[in-house]
């Protein structure tokens, strides 16, 4: 299981900040465990290196298939057939 550290106050406000907006706009769905586990393994990787950057991604975009994926700064993304968009609520 990955966990992160959310004790930077700075970084706290803004992930609030990006989960309210990811809420009030999507809808709830079911995500598949292993693309959550991957998401999951994507964005601490990014959270390690990037510690002191102030720009919080909006989620994942994940490839089905073969669990490739990238991370998200900006709203609503366009996704080819086999991606799955999982928020960032999802992750942390």
């Amino acid at each position: 299981m990955v966990s992160f550290n959310l004790r930077d106050p700075q970084y706290r406000l803004a992930l609030q900040h990006r989960i309210e907006m990811q809420r009030q706009s999507s809808l709830a769905t079911w995500i598949e465990p292993e693309l959550l586990e991957a998401a999951r393994v994507i964005y601490y990787t990014y959270y390690q290196v990037h510690k002191n950057v102030p720009w919080v991604p909006l989620g994942v975009v994940i490839n089905a298939r073969n669990r490739r994926g990238t991370l998200v700064f900006h709203f609503k993304p366009a996704l080819l057939p086999r991606e799955r968009f999982i928020p960032l609520e999802e992750i942390v």
